[in-house]
């Protein structure tokens, strides 16, 4: 069966003249997805309706039914694809070269995590308000803290499994860290390049996440 457009659509729809069925699906699930980024941005989250986003989309509500159960889905959905972008930039940023020191390859990743959360007003309004108010972004942010948490372990032991307390004086390292971004996300001044915000933040936490409390390796 094929994925033909409804009656109605007309050139808005020739965008994808040739396109196979699944690839169509994906470029209309990411330009809903767009589309819902950028009234968020303009907006705020009250801005996205089905009505609003399909016309930003230049899709029809069919497809927007398509891809989301509700508006509430796709929120989710912005959350979460807003959300991992930074958490990606961070773990190409720390995979620095063997040579590279702990230190070093902790401060790349937050660096780069912290570059590109301030890039995006929209990461930028879901950290600092949106997340207060909307369950799906404080529970992902959540989630995001807790990966964090356990990259960092990985970065610091490679060649074993990290213990419970270990995992906990990461996390309590990633919720100060965080209470500092916000305060920096809050600060448009910006004195400290992200670059220098890190390399300060991994030294306090190298001060908790120490060799002899078991918890570093040099």
């Amino acid at each position: 069966m094929t994925d033909a457009p409804p009656a109605g659509t007309g050139a808005r729809d020739r965008r994808y003249a040739g396109v196979p069925a699944e690839q169509r699906r994906q470029l209309r699930r990411k330009a809903l997805l767009e589309a819902a980024k950028d009234l968020w941005r303009d907006g705020g989250v009250s801005a996205i309706s089905v009505r609003a986003v399909s016309a930003r989309a230049k899709l029809t509500d069919r497809y927007f039914y398509e891809q989301f159960a509700s508006v509430g889905a796709l929120v989710e959905a912005v959350i979460e694809d807003v959300l991992e972008e930074p958490f990606a930039a961070m773990m190409q940023a720390s995979s620095a070269p063997e040579e590279a020191t702990v230190e070093t390859r902790l401060t790349l990743g937050l660096a780069a995590f912290v570059a590109h959360a301030e890039s995006d007003p929209l990461a930028v309004r879901i950290y600092l308000t949106d997340a207060r108010h909307i369950a799906a972004a404080a529970e992902h942010i959540r989630v995001a803290q807790h990966r964090v948490a356990a990259a960092i372990l990985s970065v610091l032991h490679p060649d074993r499994d990290a213990g419970p307390e270990d995992f906990d004086a990461a996390l309590f390292c990633v919720g100060g860290v965080t209470t500092l971004l916000n305060e920096r996300l809050m600060d448009t001044s910006e004195a400290v390049s992200a670059h220098d915000f890190a390399a300060q933040a991994v030294t306090w936490c190298s001060q908790i996440l120490r060799p002899g409390a078991g918890m570093v390796a040099p």
